[in-house]
């Protein structure tokens, strides 16, 4: 009897090495490679961990990943919290436990996972690539024009929420310090984009007075008031800030994700108490009228 037990965990150890039955079969390891991060992006920094990209590749997608298989897939959480899409642009569940370890760090909306599959569903996940914030900010917003409306200033001082004046935005071509900055070009003159000439914000109304300048800068908050509340933040000259959560950057939109629009930015705080604004990215360059 003994030399029987002896001889079938004998055949099970075997078994194990050789990747069949036990957990090896519902939970197979990703072999991350130098190789496999060169192909994800064009710039990879290998000193952190996970590794994070600082470059991403132009075109539909900005990430080249493994394909899917059935065990295993490499993904990013879409908007909302309530599914990752893969890479393949298949759409998986985010619940339970994984749901848990993903919401228990607010890197989730630039990380790339390694997602275990088992039965159509994610039984385990862990960070395989980071995409830093420049990366993300740069490829949704470097060197474009958004263009819509902003509210006007009032005579005792508050916003008009319920009027807007035509406003364009030229956004900076580089991202730098977790922020894009922004310039809005018709401050003081006139200026065509997509065709319409959009006059000055130099008027009654001026939305542009008591530190609300010109100058602006873009960034992203993750969970900003809750879980998968992700905000995109535009912060004035006067440190004061508005949001709004369409147009934030993340690894599922560089994997093909849909961008809701319009942009809507409402001020923290007081709503009426800065200029909100409702914004759409212009097709073309600004032009003189």
């Amino acid at each position: 009897m003994a030399a029987r037990r002896a001889a079938a965990a004998l055949l099970a150890g075997v078994l194990l090495l050789a990747g069949c039955g036990g957990a090896g079969e519902d939970k197979p390891k990703p072999k991350p490679t130098a190789d496999a991060y060169s192909k994800a992006c064009p710039k990879v920094d290998r000193t952190t961990a996970p590794p994070t990209c600082t470059e991403l590749v132009s075109g539909a997608k900005g990430l080249v990943l493994p394909a899917d298989t059935p065990k295993l897939a490499y993904v990013g959480v879409n908007a909302g919290g309530a599914t990752f899409l893969t890479a393949g642009g298949a759409t998986l569940p985010l619940e339970g436990d994984v749901r848990r370890k993903v919401i228990s760090s607010t890197d989730y909306a630039s990380t790339v996972y390694a997602a275990t599959l088992k039965k159509g569903k994610v039984a385990a996940v862990e960070p395989w690539l980071q995409v830093s914030e420049e990366a993300l900010l740069n490829r949704v917003f470097a060197g474009r024009v958004l263009t819509g409306l902003i509210s006007p200033r009032t005579p005792a001082g508050t916003y008009d929420l319920r009027a807007g004046m035509p406003v364009a935005l030229l956004l900076d071509a580089v991202a730098k310090k977790g922020a894009i900055g922004a310039r809005i070009i018709n401050a003081q003159r006139k200026v065509k984009v997509d065709g319409a000439c959009l006059p000055s914000l130099a008027v009654t109304g001026n939305p542009l007075t008591d530190g609300f300048g010109p100058q602006v800068s873009i960034s992203r908050v993750p969970s900003m008031h809750g879980p998968f509340n992700d905000e995109l933040i535009v912060t004035w000259e006067n440190t004061t800030s508005g949001m709004g959560e369409a147009f934030y950057p993340s690894v599922a939109q560089v994997l093909g994700a849909p961008m809701p629009t319009p942009w809507t930015v409402a001020q923290h705080g007081v709503p009426d108490s800065g200029p909100a604004m409702q914004l759409r990215f212009a097709s073309g360059k600004p032009k003189r009228c």
